[in-house]
């Protein structure tokens, strides 16, 4: 979670209007791209290892 911070606090500081459920939407959205990322990162990983096995 720690990496996460620093890019969701740039983002909210930037976006205008209300900032109470604008940034929990941008920080949880921020959250969900990270993981899908490293989720897609793994799966790409583990069929080269498969691919490199056979």
């Amino acid at each position: 979670m720690a990496a996460v911070q620093p890019f969701t606090d740039v983002v909210a500081n930037n976006v205008p209007g209300q900032k109470g459920k604008e940034q929990s939407n941008i920080f949880l959205h921020g959250v969900h791209l990270f993981h899908s990322g490293l989720y897609l990162h793994y799966i790409i990983f583990r069929m080269k290892i498969i691919d490199f096995l056979r």
